[in-house]
């Protein structure tokens, strides 16, 4: 799979890999102030995603050029010219923070009782 990106684009990556980190070792210690351990874990995706996408907003937000204004000296109209953060995948750096929400929403949903309590099935066998 080849990753295509533009200027700082390419951070959106670690920040959303840290989120999804971060919610995986939080989850448990969320689970110990008294809340169910799903709900606790859905929570703790839902927080770590929508932080990472504030933490893109505002570092697209930051990245990008001063606005410059050009007049067109032969129809006098005028042009906004402003240098963006990059992207990802074609897609600009600023809208990757509404696509982190919406994966920490769609991750959110997703979990099941399955994915946080291991079955018997699924847990080590001890034999004498």
């Amino acid at each position: 799979m080849f990753i295509v990106w533009k200027g700082w684009g390419i951070l959106v990556i670690p920040m959303l890999a840290v989120a999804f980190m971060l919610a995986g070792w939080l989850s448990p210690l969320v689970a110990q102030l008294g809340i169910d351990a799903i709900w606790a874990h859905r929570l703790t995706i839902l927080l770590m995603f929508t932080a990472s996408g504030v933490g893109i907003w505002f570092m697209a937000k930051g990245l990008m050029g001063p606005v410059r204004r050009m007049i067109d000296k032969d129809t006098g109209r005028e042009f906004v010219i402003q240098s963006g953060a990059g992207s990802l995948f074609f897609i600009p750096t600023r809208y990757w923070a509404f696509i982190a929400v919406a994966i920490g929403l769609v991750l959110c949903a997703l979990t099941t009782p399955s994915d946080v309590f291991p079955s018997k099935s699924d847990l080590p066998q001890i034999s004498d």
